[in-house]
């Protein structure tokens, strides 16, 4: 019992130290204070984030990537990784998304969609193919857990299909979804920004109504080598979901997306960390 209250005490100790290094922080300008200084929880990442270099065209063809961080203060483990390529061609736009996310059993979570999107503020999905496999620790995919479809929007409501199983699913409104909201975000004005409202059609899947993107305000963080990021921040809220902070450099380019204890972190490197973590879990297993 009382090596266990003596831990409980250093415990409680370290707590009320990273506490007091929090509040300095806020109050030296490191990391933003208030209702939206949801990059407070993030301290420790954004002190080892490497900004990006080299120009940025939003409206035009990219891939970023990120690093999924999950973690009671975000700044956990990060279990999987998330790619999006944007491409456009004549007054086409088509998103393709990959995802990865490892699980605690060594397996893997594997998700690629192509999106059809409309150039548009939302930047509306139009039609889309998805498709999603569980791997085992070797990254073999397990067939059986395989499941593919495809969906088309018409006449206010998505027709989708997978396999031989058939939906239709009315849509109250404009919508969009989480992946597309990464492109959308960037094409933003700050201040200028008129709140864009929505349902949210989570993972091109599950119905989520009245949903608001909002700006937010305006931080100025430091990142690693003490380089300062003055970034631009946007909320969205609405049913079925916990907030979500976007948060943007000054050439509108999407860094960090944070909600609840999950964190997305801009990195090009992401898709090699996350093979490197997964090759690790195995050696160790």
């Amino acid at each position: 019992m009382l090596a266990f209250a003596t831990q409980q005490v250093a415990q409680e100790a370290r707590n009320q130290t990273k506490k007091q290094q929090r509040k300095q922080q806020v109050r030296s300008g490191a990391v933003p204070s208030g209702r939206y200084g949801t990059l407070a929880g993030i301290e420790d990442l954004l002190g080892a984030f490497q900004p990006p270099t080299g120009p940025f065209d939003p409206e035009g063809s990219w891939k970023q990537a990120y690093l999924m961080h999950l973690g009671s203060d975000g700044q956990g483990s990060a279990p999987g990784f998330l790619e999006i390529r944007r491409e456009v061609s004549g007054a086409g736009l088509t998103l393709f998304v990959e995802m990865q996310v490892l699980h605690m059993t060594g397996g893997l979570q594997q998700t690629t969609a192509k999106i059809a999107c409309a150039n548009d503020p939302l930047c509306s999905p139009k039609s889309w193919q998805l498709e999603s496999v569980l791997a085992d620790p070797t990254g073999r995919p397990l067939e059986s857990t395989r499941m593919a479809g495809r969906a088309t929007v018409k006449a206010g409501a998505v027709e989708a299909e997978f396999g031989k199983h058939k939906r239709t699913i009315k849509l109250p409104g404009p919508f969009t979804s989480n992946w597309p909201l990464f492109d959308a975000v960037q094409h933003l004005r700050g201040k200028d920004t008129a709140p864009l409202r929505f349902a949210l059609l989570e993972d091109l899947d599950l119905l989520k109504p009245n949903h608001r993107l909002s700006f937010a305000e305006t931080a100025t963080v430091k990142a690693a080598g003490g380089r300062e990021l003055k970034l631009t921040g946007y909320e969205q809220i609405g049913e079925g979901v916990l907030p979500f902070h976007y948060w943007l450099d000054e050439q509108r380019r999407l860094l960090f997306v944070l909600s609840g204890p999950r964190a997305y972190i801009y990195d090009p490197e992401a898709r090699a960390k996350v093979t490197d973590a997964r090759q690790r879990g195995r050696r160790k297993a």
